[in-house]
């Protein structure tokens, strides 16, 4: 079900833990670079809490984002979701991440990294994946998003995720792999 976004939303959020395996500091680069670019009315909202918080208000300080970067604690999802037009998922490693699940399946715009299971989910549009730790190409992802949000790529997984990642897809190929079968989503 899709998220209605609030009017004063940011163009980019996060939600997650605040740890550096998390890709956050390749997020806070990038979109530094991209600030410089688009000046101060760019925003990003990060949700979350974990170990590397006081590094990360650091950083955001010392980089001089502090007006452009709001850091939210701990939050829902959707709650995120609604407070900013483009999830970011800049991972350095994965699995198969619930948040980017939940994104995709309410047709949010999302950018995120070829790590894990990410792929996985983003099926069709697995090409739009970005390599992890590269913030020069997420700047340049994040950058393509502000330009063309590109609505039939949010659709086409959206619709990839509603049907092979339902309880029951799920169970099925779970149950196929350890009976050693293959199974196609």
């Amino acid at each position: 079900m899709p998220v209605p976004l609030r009017p004063d939303a940011a163009q980019f959020c996060y939600v997650g833990e605040l740890r550096e395996l998390k890709g956050i500091f390749v997020l806070v680069s990038a979109f530094a670079a991209l600030a410089e670019e688009h000046g101060p009315t760019l925003r990003l909202a990060m949700a979350g809490d974990g170990p590397d918080r006081g590094r990360l208000e650091a950083e955001i300080g010392r980089l001089g984002l502090g007006d452009q970067i709001t850091l939210l604690g701990v939050k829902p999802v959707r709650e995120v979701l609604a407070q900013g037009q483009c999830l970011v998922v800049p991972s350095l490693a994965e699995s198969l991440p619930y948040v980017v699940l939940e994104a995709g399946a309410a047709g949010h715009q999302m950018l995120a990294t070829a790590v894990g299971g990410i792929a996985e989910i983003f099926g069709p549009t697995a090409d739009r994946l970005v390599p992890a730790g590269d913030a020069p190409a997420l700047t340049h992802a994040m950058a393509q998003m502000l330009v063309d949000p590109d609505l039939q790529a949010r659709e086409a997984r959206r619709v990839h995720i509603e049907e092979g990642f339902t309880v029951s897809a799920m169970t099925e190929a779970v149950t196929a792999l350890y009976r050693g079968q293959s199974v196609q989503a």
